[in-house]
């Protein structure tokens, strides 16, 4: 009985620690996110805890054991140590285009292996599962499926919701707060493959190092953490800051200019996205290489993709492979073969 009134209570202490100014012990954020992934925690308390984490600057510090409380409830996915994600924050605001999804789909269409981790909107209008739901996609499929998905077409899509069966239990706080949280950043290094190679969005510049930081802590052996002009992507109309995690585990800051790559006269506007009707019908136009405002951001991601997973050593290169991709419609298939066998 005790055990379980410390369990109990251990959400309400975090809270009442941070109110206070107070460090906060590993222990004690340990038990209070396993608390929350039981669901035992009351949801006023939870909304307090996600708020004071984010006014107290205390949310690096609990990140890798949130995503900790998360990996050891989740629904595993079992895949090799070569596939790789690139799940972003979200939480930026932009209401941009899932860009995100459809380099997904195109660094399959170049040869990668993606397991692409995702979930319907939670502050944005179309999240990458409602956007692969309008085209089309059963996000619903089971594990077995997506790994003949993952096999057959070299993309698969995992359904936070069905993987991550606790967050249930923090979905209707999110929604009420409608603005970013930790769980924004747990979301991307909780993709239940645990991924060892990422390409990383955050929504600000300031978590670059952190994310590429906690996703080394977390046995993660390469990634680039990316943030452009306000956006959690790679974008074509200004410089993105890369945190690059070598294989050696080394962290690097590094930075691509798009003019660098041949990209002008691109602007902010060009990444502008809908609701899920919306931004499925601008894919299927950028996968087909119909819609050159979006294809450049596409293909500027891919081609990370392509350096980070080790298809390619220069970036410049490997841009023009993906915009090539695009021209030839091959990402499409992927979309397209994904469809079908998410049906099976």
């Amino acid at each position: 009985m005790v055990a379980e009134r410390a369990a109990e209570m251990a959400t309400e202490s975090v809270v009442r620690q941070l109110w206070n100014g107070k460090e906060v012990s590993d222990d004690l954020y340990e038990a209070a996110f396993s608390e929350i992934m039981a669901g035992d925690a009351d949801d006023a308390v939870v909304a307090a805890l996600l708020s004071l984490l984010m006014a107290r600057d205390a949310e690096a510090r609990a990140l890798p054991l949130l995503v900790t409380a998360m990996r050891q409830v989740m629904r595993p996915f079992v895949a090799h140590d070569d596939v790789i994600d690139n799940c972003g924050t979200g939480g930026d605001g932009k209401g941009s285009f899932n860009i995100s999804t459809a380099a997904a789909l195109l660094g399959a269409a170049m040869g990668m292996k993606v397991v692409k981790h995702g979930n319907r909107a939670v502050s944005s209008r179309a999240g990458s599962a409602d956007v692969l739901e309008k085209l089309g996609g059963n996000i619903e499929a089971d594990a077995a499926v997506m790994q003949k998905s993952l096999k057959e077409c070299g993309f698969c899509f995992l359904w936070a919701q069905m993987y991550h069966g606790a967050m249930k239990h923090v979905a209707a706080v999110r929604r009420a707060l409608a603005v970013r949280t930790i769980f924004n950043m747990a979301g991307p290094l909780a993709n239940p493959a645990q991924n060892k190679i990422a390409l990383m969005g955050v929504f600000d510049d300031r978590w670059r190092a952190t994310m590429a930081y906690t996703f080394k802590r977390l046995g993660g052996k390469k990634i680039w953490v990316v943030h452009g002009d306000g956006y959690d992507e790679i974008v074509s109309h200004a410089p993105t800051q890369v945190t690059v995690l070598h294989e050696d585990g080394a962290l690097t800051e590094e930075c691509i200019e798009p003019s660098a790559l041949g990209i002008k006269n691109s602007v902010s506007s060009d990444l502008g996205g809908g609701s899920g009707d919306e931004n499925a019908r601008l894919m299927e136009e950028v996968l087909q290489g119909r819609n050159s405002s979006l294809a450049s951001a596409v293909a500027l991601n891919g081609a990370a993709m392509a350096v980070v997973s080790g298809h390619h050593d220069d970036l410049a290169i490997a841009f023009d492979h993906a915009q090539q991709t695009l021209h030839e419609g091959t990402a499409l298939q992927v979309l397209h073969r994904y469809c079908h066998i998410s049906h099976e």
